[in-house]
C-alpha cells in the first residue's frame, strides 16, 4: 500500500531527480523519488565489492581508453560487470584506479542510476593489485566479506552461494574457479583437496580448475598485508596457503574476459557470449 505525502527538497537534489526520469524505466518525480530511496535504502545490507579497473590504457577501434571501458554491445564491459553485480546484490562498489583514468568516474559518476553505490580509490603510483586493494580497503573499511574482481570480465555467477560458502569455511580468501577451456585468458591453475585449495599457479597452461580472477576476502585478509607485498597472486596467496586458509568456489560458467593479447577479437567474441547470456 502507497501512502501520499509533501515533502520538500533543495532546487540541486530535484535537478538531479529529473534528470533521472526516462518515461519509461523512470516515470515521474514519485517514480524517481521512491526507486532513489529503494536504492539507497538497499546499500545499508548489500554486499561490497572493489573493482580493479586501473591496468593500462588500451587501442581500440584506434583510440586509446581505459580497458574496463572497451564498449561492447554499447556499453561499457565494466558496465555489464557491475549489472551482474547488482543483480546478485552486491551495490556498494569501490572502483580502484590509477591516475589518468577519470573517465571510469566521468562515465559512472555515484552508480545510483544503476542501482549502486560507486566511490573510487585513487592511486599516486603504482600499488599493484594487492596495493590497490589495499588502498580501495581503507577508504572503505568493512567488517564482512568483501569481492574483489577483475574490471574487465562478465559472468553469470550465484554470488551469494558463493558468500555462503566462503562464511561457513572460515576461509581467509575464496577464489570463483572454473573448468579449463571456459575462458578466453588463463589467470592461474589450482591443486585441490576437495574446496581447499593445496596450490595455485599463476598464468599456468596445465589442465585444472583455473582462477575467474574474482575473489571472496575476510576482512582479516588486511592482517597478512605488508608494504613489500603489490601482488594478489604472488605475494598474497603463497601465504594463504601455507595456513591453509585458500579455498576455492567451483563455479560451471560462463566467464569471459578481455583478452591482452587481442583486444578486438576478444570484444567480438564477448559479445556474442554476452547474446547466449542474455537471451
Amino acid at each position: 500500500m502507497k501512502e501520499r505525502i509533501s515533502i520538500t527538497l533543495d532546487s540541486k537534489i530535484l535537478e538531479g531527480i529529473d534528470k533521472s526520469i526516462d518515461g519509461i524505466a523512470i516515470r515521474n518525480r514519485s517514480h524517481a523519488i521512491e526507486k532513489a530511496l529503494s536504492t539507497s535504502l538497499s546499500m545499508n545490507t548489500s554486499k561490497h565489492a572493489i573493482l580493479l579497473a586501473g591496468g593500462r590504457k588500451i587501442s581500440i577501434s584506434g583510440r586509446k581508453v581505459s580497458k574496463c571501458m572497451a564498449v561492447i554491445d554499447g556499453m561499457p564491459i565494466m558496465h555489464h560487470m557491475i549489472n551482474g553485480l547488482v543483480e546478485n546484490g552486491v551495490r556498494n562498489i569501490t572502483v580502484a584506479l590509477g591516475g589518468g583514468f577519470g573517465d571510469v568516474e566521468d562515465y559512472f559518476g555515484n552508480g545510483i542510476d544503476m542501482g549502486a553505490k560507486i566511490d573510487y580509490a585513487y592511486e599516486q603510483r603504482d600499488l599493484g593489485t594487492l596495493g590497490a586493494v589495499y588502498n580501495a580497503f581503507k577508504q572503505n573499511r568493512k567488517n564482512e566479506p568483501f569481492f574483489v574482481l577483475n574490471a574487465d570480465q562478465v559472468f553469470r555467477m550465484d554470488m551469494e552461494r558463493m558468500y555462503a560458502q566462503h562464511v561457513q569455511t572460515g576461509a581467509a580468501a575464496t577464489i570463483a574457479l572454473l573448468s579449463s577451456g571456459s575462458s578466453i585468458k588463463r589467470t592461474g591453475a589450482t591443486k585441490m583437496e576437495g574446496i581447499r585449495i593445496l596450490e595455485f599457479v599463476e598464468k599456468s597452461r596445465e589442465p585444472g580448475l583455473i582462477s575467474t580472477g574474482c575473489y571472496l576476502f575476510s576482512p582479516k585478509i588486511i592482517d597478512y598485508f605488508r608494504s613489500s607485498m603489490s601482488s594478489i597472486e604472488k605475494d598474497l596467496f603463497p601465504k594463504l596457503l601455507e595456513e591453509s586458509a585458500l579455498y576455492g568456489f567451483i563455479y560451471p560458467g560462463p566467464w569471459y574476459s578481455l583478452d591482452n593479447d587481442n583486444i578486438e577479437r576478444s570484444v567480438r567474441i564477448i559479445s556474442e557470449m554476452l547474446k547466449g547470456m542474455n537471451p
